[in-house]
């Protein structure tokens, strides 16, 4: 990859690290269904009257809006909002890589290998350490449990975006971007009608302050529409192998940012948590280089 290309992925993972202290500090000034709802609309709107339609089928257009947008930002932005640590719940919902793989070997037959196997196992302990580190804290274990949700989403999405892009080749990410978050709106809206204060909707609507209108600008226009469009675009250009690795960023940004702007910080067992879903994160992302490092020291 040329320099250009290695810039952009990094001022993606970025984008997409901080975004988790922009949406644990939002929710704080909308709630959370109707922020994400709003989020939506903007990115689907006026856009979407210029963009056609993606040349796929509706039910495909509906399943990618469900599960990546819907079910993902709904599970995540409640999460946030009863107070999971942004920089916990960036690296909580990476398990959504393992998510992605285990549901590809059930619906694909996909093979793994024993390094894929491991690395999963790994990551598993290390979240498994980020629940038992909850233990001394004042944080409510539910929020991890919706942010596990969010990857599942996420990780059934990723098997929609796969059957999209195998089927439908040429599909434009920037089209399903926009016309996916169509899909999202009425389910984020509906919800909020029936569980969310109305005068705290009212009054986010008719006072919004300068801390909700920005997190709103960064969530359509940095994370939603230059983050999947640039990712989408630059693993089209360059392939899944040379840029998906380099979302393992996004939590390590997402830690130190909770760190930086949020003053979150972690116990020992967290810690240890962490940096051990990140080292099966490793493992898995880079395994056929590990196999070939391992058959080169024999």
């Amino acid at each position: 990859m040329n320099l250009r290309s290695v810039c952009l992925i990094l001022l993606v993972v970025l984008v997409w690290g901080i975004n988790f202290v922009i949406i644990s500090v939002g929710v704080k000034e909308i709630p959370p269904f109707f922020m994400a709802g709003l989020r939506f609309v903007f990115v689907a709107f006026p856009l979407v009257f210029f963009l056609p339609k993606p040349a796929i089928p509706y039910r495909w257009l509906v399943a990618y809006g469900l599960t990546i947008s819907f079910g993902q930002f709904a599970c995540l932005f409640y999460a946030l909002y009863i107070g999971m640590p942004s920089g916990q719940a960036s690296l909580v919902l990476q398990s959504q890589v393992f998510v992605t793989a285990l549901l590809g070997v059930i619906i694909y037959q996909d093979k793994l290998t024993l390094l894929q196997g491991f690395g999963g196992l790994l990551a598993l302990t290390g979240i498994g350490l980020l629940l038992y580190g909850v233990l001394d804290t004042d944080i409510s274990i539910l929020g991890y449990l919706f942010t596990f949700a969010a990857a599942c989403s996420w990780g059934v999405g990723n098997l929609c975006n796969r059957t999209i892009s195998t089927r439908y080749e040429g599909t434009s990410m920037m089209q399903l971007v926009v016309w996916g978050a169509l899909v999202p709106i009425i389910p984020f809206f509906s919800i909020s009608y029936l569980l969310e204060d109305h005068q705290q909707i009212i009054y986010a609507v008719s006072h919004p302050t300068w801390v909700a209108i920005l997190s709103l600008a960064y969530l359509i226009l940095a994370a939603s529409l230059f983050g999947y469009t640039v990712w989408g675009m630059l693993i089209s250009k360059h392939g899944t192998a040379n840029v998906v690795p380099f979302a393992l960023l996004v939590p390590v940004v997402g830690l130190l940012s909770g760190w930086v702007f949020l003053d979150e910080t972690l116990n020992i067992t967290q810690a240890v948590g962490c940096a051990v879903v990140i080292m099966g994160l490793c493992i898995y992302s880079f395994h056929q280089k590990l196999r070939m490092a391992l058959i080169r020291s024999r």
